[in-house]
């Protein structure tokens, strides 16, 4: 193990996981709901197997090895927050490697653990470790429905327990307790929520306290919390960030310049995303020569040449969120000659006036006719 740590540490440093500062602080970043490995070996690799050492957190006793007696074999002291979640590498001992691993992690284990080996033959050796735990991150777009993570870290069943979810720690989104919650006679829920919050009701045997928010609304972005409070450890609480990401439909226009009609696509620039725009025919095929783009009045603009009259709109792309969204289809007409009517309109008016013309002979003819009728 005393190759795998140092091999552990070299990979975890490229990678920006662990970091050493300049006090000596080693630096572990991890996400919620992951494993976290906190390393930490004496300078002088010795045997370890019959010696102690100690890992504390703000007061609290995390782990504790004594010459094979530990926390996971009947030795007590052990902080409830950490119990059954810390283990340590048995057969790394004698490589010197006093390193732990605690599953699951959470918010409640961000901190700076001190991992002390006494017994050494150059007496004892203190090591500072800083946990960072980082909260996912969801992005979902408005209108659109989006699942909220939460299982403990032991998958109990849930069928009987309680599970609260909170948003700013001040909303009440979701309540369940054995059996009750809020979509069938628990009061309480935010009204913002009511009616758009729903759970997996099967999926409870298997440790699952997830729910669905549907209908996005750009309000509804903020940090939410999932506290499970009866289970061990006590006072499981998980948190993530939920950013709700409002796709505008685009808007197409058109305006006469020197050099042409000229197309122009945009979309109020809310979500502060990249974005591409294309320009569609009838037949949804991207076309126009794009000349000029940028950003005014908080909206995005896009600006296209085309050379054909016909039916238009606009398509707005974004990876991550939006996708595809269309404008209404509007019908450009290209100017032709200096009369500024295309040969296709000049058809349709001439038409117009024949059909006209045509009418009007028939109703003389049909009048005359009527009156020579009354005069026999």
């Amino acid at each position: 193990m005393g190759l795998l740590l140092v091999l552990y540490l070299c990979i975890s440093t490229w990678t920006g996981k662990t970091l050493g500062d300049e006090n000596g602080v080693v630096t572990v970043n991890v996400s919620q709901g992951k494993d976290a490995i906190l390393p930490c070996s004496p300078t002088t690799k010795e045997n370890l197997s019959f010696k102690s050492f100690k890992w504390r957190k703000d007061g609290q006793n995390v782990f504790y090895y004594d010459a094979g007696s530990h926390y996971n074999n009947g030795h007590d002291g052990q902080d409830p927050q950490f119990k059954d979640r810390v283990s340590f590498f048995q057969d790394q001992l004698g490589s010197g490697d006093a390193s732990i691993q605690i599953q699951t992690v959470t918010i409640q284990d961000n901190g700076i653990y001190s991992c002390e080996i006494s017994g050494l033959n150059s007496g004892s050796q203190t090591f500072n470790i800083k946990l960072l735990v980082n909260v996912p991150i969801l992005q979902t777009r408005e209108g659109s429905d989006v699942m909220l993570p939460c299982s403990p870290s032991g998958k109990d069943d849930l069928t009987h327990e309680t599970f609260d979810w909170q948003k700013d720690d001040e909303q009440q989104v979701f309540l369940y307790r054995n059996g009750k919650h809020y979509n069938n006679g628990l009061t309480g829920q935010n009204e913002n929520f009511r009616n758009r919050v729903e759970f997996f009701q099967d999926q409870l045997q298997f440790g699952n306290a997830s729910i669905r928010i549907k209908n996005t609304k750009l309000t509804d972005s903020g940090n939410y919390s999932c506290t499970i409070p009866h289970l061990q450890p006590p006072g499981q609480k998980f948190y993530m960030k939920l950013v709700v990401h409002v796709c505008p439909k685009p808007r197409l226009g058109t305006k006469k310049t020197a050099d042409g009609i000229r197309v122009i696509c945009s979309v109020p620039d809310v979500s502060k995303v990249e974005m591409e725009m294309e320009l569609h025919n009838s037949d949804d095929k991207s076309v126009g020569q794009l000349v000029d783009a940028g950003t005014s009045q908080n909206n995005k603009y896009f600006i296209f040449s085309v050379t054909k009259e016909g039916d238009y709109r606009c398509l707005v792309k974004q990876k991550e969120f939006c996708h595809q969204i269309y404008s209404e289809e509007s019908f450009v007409l290209i100017s032709g000659d200096d009369k500024g009517l295309s040969p296709g309109y000049v058809a349709v008016i001439v038409a117009f006036i024949l059909s006209a013309i045509l009418n009007i002979t028939l109703l003389y003819f049909l009048w005359k006719c009527t009156r020579s009728s009354g005069r026999v």
